[in-house]
């Protein structure tokens, strides 16, 4: 018999642009995925509020001060997730489409967190890529202009490329797509370590 600690810890991802609808598809993710397995299912989110409360700015405007505190509470987070299925409302995509869209930062700053993210993907069992589409398109975000908010949803399949990841693409407005995701993550978790 097996004790909760010798559960595995397994890391889904939920990545897009803001205001796709990932926070809603993430609480339904967790909920539905919860209910399909006898494993603890933990949602991590909140992230941009906790920069933001730091008073940093985020976005658009962010600077290299805000990209460390963003890359630091992504790491703090995922080194302290518990075990069972962790779906992680922004991720080490996310970060890096950020910086990609920030042509403000030195290149030695990007370089080093291209490297860092990807070393923080290896720990992605399955990545859900929210499309910027139908009803979600032409949601104004105030800290982030159109074009930033447009040239981070392109970076983030090439991203999802570029690092290999197992990834399928959806809509967070697509009930159906929620049963894919579940799917995936409970044959991906029940798969021996």
């Amino acid at each position: 018999m097996s004790t909760f600690s010798d559960r595995k810890q397994m890391f889904v991802a939920v990545t897009g642009a803001q205001g796709v609808g990932k926070s809603t598809f993430c609480e339904k993710l967790r909920s539905l995925t919860a209910e399909s397995i006898s494993e603890p299912v933990v949602l991590l989110a909140g992230l941009g509020e906790q920069i933001r409360s730091q008073g940093l700015i985020v976005g658009t405007n962010a600077n290299d001060e805000a990209v460390a505190a963003i890359y630091a509470a992504h790491l703090f987070r995922e080194r302290t997730a518990p075990k069972g299925i962790v779906i992680l409302d922004r991720c080490a995509v996310d970060a890096s489409a950020y910086v990609r869209a920030l042509t403000s930062l030195p290149e030695a700053h990007r370089k080093m967190y291209n490297e860092i993210s990807w070393l923080m993907s290896r720990r992605l069992s399955y990545v859900v890529h929210l499309k910027m589409t139908g009803i979600f398109e032409p949601i104004k975000v105030h800290h982030e202009t159109e074009d930033f908010r447009k040239a981070v949803a392109r970076e983030i399949p090439l991203i999802i490329e570029e690092y290999n990841l197992h990834a399928d693409e959806l809509y967070a407005a697509d009930e159906p797509s929620l049963n894919v995701a579940v799917k995936k993550i409970v044959e991906a978790f029940q798969q021996p370590l």
